[in-house]
């Protein structure tokens, strides 16, 4: 299996494909410097996981490619969450609100990369929430 990377913080540049895992988790530790922002992955099995990246934190939408949904959003039901507070993530050059609740650590994100990049899948021991 094949993942591609494309950097949709600006004009939805794409990056390097990877069909090696951990080369994609490697990868993706190198852009925790950046302003907050978006990218996707999109696999060659027909899914993709958009993910938002902060230094700290971040969040992961898992959908199929070219449909209208579902979407499912991660969720870390152990983090506490603050209702009424968003972070921007950049994407299209616009900052784009996510809910502090779809937010999970840098670890877990890691984890539902990796995931994806083995199987196209949303990580079983994530929860999800579907849009």
């Amino acid at each position: 299996m094949t993942v591609s990377y494309i950097d949709i913080s600006e004009a939805g540049e794409r990056g390097p494909s990877f069909s090696d895992p951990l080369a994609v988790v490697a990868y993706i530790d190198t852009l925790r410097s950046r302003p907050p922002f978006m990218f996707e992955l999109d696999s060659d099995t027909g899914y993709e996981l958009m993910v938002g990246l902060a230094n700290e934190m971040g969040f992961a939408q898992f959908s199929q490619l070219g449909t209208g949904g579902p979407f499912f959003m991660t969720v870390d039901p152990q983090r506490e969450y603050d209702q009424q507070l968003e972070h921007d993530f950049l994407a299209g050059g616009v900052d784009t609100p996510i809910d502090d609740k779809y937010c999970i650590s840098y670890d877990k994100l890691r984890e539902v990369v990796l995931y994806f990049a083995k199987r196209s899948e949303r990580n079983p021991n994530v929860n999800w929430e579907m849009l």
